[in-house]
C-alpha cells in the first residue's frame, strides 16, 4: 500500500465522517433557523457529499495525492472538530449529554 493510498483514504474517513456528523448538526439548526440558512445548510450537506464522491473518483483514476487534496484533508479535520463540538455542547446545554 502506498503513502498515496494511504493519505486518500484519510481523507475519504475524515470527508465521511463530516457528511455523517452534518445530519444531527442540521437537526440542530433546522428548526431554530428560516429558509435561506435551511438552504445554505442544504448546500452545505450536498458540497460534502460531491467531495466525497470526488475523493472516490480520483482513487479510481490513480490522481495523486496534491497539495490542495492536504488542504481538504485539514479543512475536513477542523470541520469534523467543529461539528462535533457544536453537536456535543449543544446537547450539554439542552441536558442530553
Amino acid at each position: 500500500m502506498t503513502t498515496d493510498v494511504v493519505l486518500r483514504a484519510i481523507l475519504t474517513a475524515e470527508v465521511f465522517a463530516s457528511v455523517m456528523l452534518f445530519g444531527p448538526f442540521l437537526g440542530l439548526l433546522w428548526h431554530e433557523r428560516g429558509w435561506p440558512i435551511r438552504v445554505v445548510l442544504l448546500g452545505l450537506h450536498g458540497m460534502l457529499v460531491y467531495v466525497l464522491a470526488g475523493q472516490a473518483k480520483a482513487f479510481y483514476l490513480h490522481i495523486p495525492y496534491d497539495l490542495v487534496s492536504a488542504g481538504g484533508a485539514l479543512a475536513s479535520a477542523v470541520l469534523d472538530v467543529g461539528l462535533f463540538w457544536a453537536v456535543y455542547r449543544e446537547r450539554q446545554r439542552l441536558g442530553r449529554g
